[in-house]
């Protein structure tokens, strides 16, 4: 996968502003464990699953995301450079939510441990992946478009050692 422009509530991040840029992904409200007095664990599964996410960059410019109102009930959408990825028997797999068109979708067919770079065709959010002999499995891998709410906005940071500009945000996925 190609470096992926970072884009915010419709804004690009302008590259000189991510020379460097990393995001993570952590999940929330999937499920979680309770233990009881003997020591015992009992999973209490959620109806739902949501993440966060964690954003940092740093480069030779400022990233120019102050006049966006961090604060939206409606939050900000954010086109992701992380990719996500699934792997499955079948070759047929079906990407949830929403993933950027502006970046490919990967299909990779599973030799063993190793992958090979296949063809992808999709029909909405549906990937069918080419079938490659021998193969086991199948992955495919794209970036997705999520909306977040980031109410500490955006942290912006300078150093004149490096004469670099760093930023990072932080928010929750409605």
């Amino acid at each position: 996968m190609s470096f992926p422009d970072l884009i915010i509530a419709g804004i690009r991040v302008p590259r000189m502003a991510c020379h460097t840029i990393d995001q993570d992904y952590k999940p929330i409200g999937a499920a979680s464990l309770l233990r009881m007095g003997n020591g015992d664990g009992i999973i209490q599964a959620a109806e739902w699953e949501k993440c966060s996410t964690s954003i940092s960059c740093s480069g030779w410019s400022s990233a120019g995301l102050d006049g966006l109102n961090w604060k939206d009930p409606a939050g900000l959408e954010i086109a992701c450079i992380k990719p996500k990825s699934i792997i499955k028997a079948s070759n047929v797999i079906t990407i949830p939510g929403v993933y950027r068109t502006d970046e490919p979708v990967l299909g990779y067919a599973m030799l063993g441990n190793l992958q090979v770079q296949t063809e992808v065709s999709l029909a909405g959010n549906v990937a069918t992946l080419t079938v490659v002999t021998g193969a086991t499995q199948y992955k495919v891998e794209w970036l997705p478009i999520m909306t977040f709410f980031c109410p500490g906005g955006v942290k912006p940071g300078y150093s004149s050692r490096s004469n670099e500009y760093a930023f990072s945000i932080e928010g929750e996925e409605l």
